[in-house]
């Protein structure tokens, strides 16, 4: 626990910016046993990296609106930082909810998440729509 905290710490100290921190806490509370080598090591590096370098850090980390990872929602597209698959704001969505509505039931997500979220739906329409199909089936079977 101790060790826990530790790097809590470290990576409250280390990274300025709320997104790239909350990634780093996720990934530290999904996996307990860590490899804390590879923390130490980002550590030093994120510590060594001078003012711009930490912007474009930032930027890069942040840049990523929709994150595909593998374990996480099935691995599934989702609201970057989140657990909310796109294909369910779009599956809600179809079923007439608004983005007022969404905001109301999703607190931490922006109109901006939305946007993105829409925007991606428009982009893989395809992908997205077989996925809805799927649990479709699910429910018919």
């Amino acid at each position: 626990m101790a060790l826990l905290l530790l790097h809590y710490a470290i990576i409250y100290r280390v990274l300025p910016h709320k997104c790239i921190r909350n990634i780093a806490f996720e990934a530290i509370l999904k996996n307990k046993r860590m490899n804390t080598r590879l923390v130490d090591s980002l550590v030093h590096i994120i510590e060594s990296l001078n003012p711009e370098e930490r912007i474009l850090l930032q930027e890069r980390l942040s840049g990523n609106p929709i994150q595909v990872t593998i374990g996480i929602c099935g691995g599934q597209p989702r609201i970057r930082n989140t657990r909310i698959p796109v294909w369910s704001l779009v599956s809600f969505r179809q079923l007439g909810a608004d983005d007022e509505e969404l905001l109301r039931n999703y607190p931490t997500l922006t109109r901006e998440d939305l946007k993105t979220a829409w925007a991606y739906y428009e982009q893989h329409r395809e992908e997205c729509d077989q996925v809805l199909a799927g649990f479709e089936r699910d429910d018919d079977g």
